[in-house]
């Protein structure tokens, strides 16, 4: 298990009761500043203008 300090971003997933699922990644802020910083250094996503 990770450090609380340490978590940056994880993996939800979601049964409904009717059978259908849903899943997700959340991020945290610090953690979309870093990726948004990497490609706009690395010309990813048109240097970081959208993804």
């Amino acid at each position: 298990m990770d450090d609380d300090g340490s978590v940056v971003n994880a993996d939800v997933e979601l049964t409904v009761s009717d059978g259908t699922r849903w899943a997700a990644t959340v991020l945290t802020l610090g953690e979309v500043a870093r990726l948004m910083d990497s490609y706009q250094e690395s010309g990813e996503c048109q240097s970081g203008a959208y993804c």
